[in-house]
């Protein structure tokens, strides 16, 4: 990234965070979207309806309190990736940030965008409740 013009380069530290994890199916869900073999329903739901990321951990507070900043003052609406579960309701299979703003902001409704829906034999496996 250039400084100020003055051609100066800072280096970012690119690896990926160990602590992130997601399951294959998932993975791919998020790849065929990409490539445009998938499309990925959108509606609005109850925030309440929405589990948390159980893949990444939220690492830091900084993230969300700079979300939930651009909230609070209108500069941002979130939006969530969300997988579809055998009860009904959803579980964020994206940044884990995201929804943990939309829960603190106290949103009643939030945009999702569904990429799949997770089976019960799905769940036991990533090892979450259906």
């Amino acid at each position: 990234m250039a400084d100020g013009g003055r051609g100066q380069v800072r280096l970012v530290d690119t690896k990926p965070d160990p602590g992130e994890v997601t399951d294959p199916l998932i993975a791919e869900w998020f790849l065929e979207l990409v490539e445009g073999k998938r499309d990925a329903a959108t509606t609005m739901v109850l925030v309440e309806r929405v589990r948390s990321n159980p893949f990444a951990p939220l690492l830091g507070e900084a993230a969300v309190r700079a979300r939930l900043r651009a909230v609070t003052s209108g500069q941002w609406e979130p939006e969530l990736w969300v997988a579809a579960l055998p009860s009904g309701g959803f579980v964020d299979v994206d940044t884990p940030y995201d929804c943990e703003v939309v829960k603190r902001a106290r949103f009643k409704f939030v945009i999702v965008h569904i990429l799949g829906r997770l089976t019960e034999s799905d769940c036991a496996r990533i090892g979450i409740e259906a």
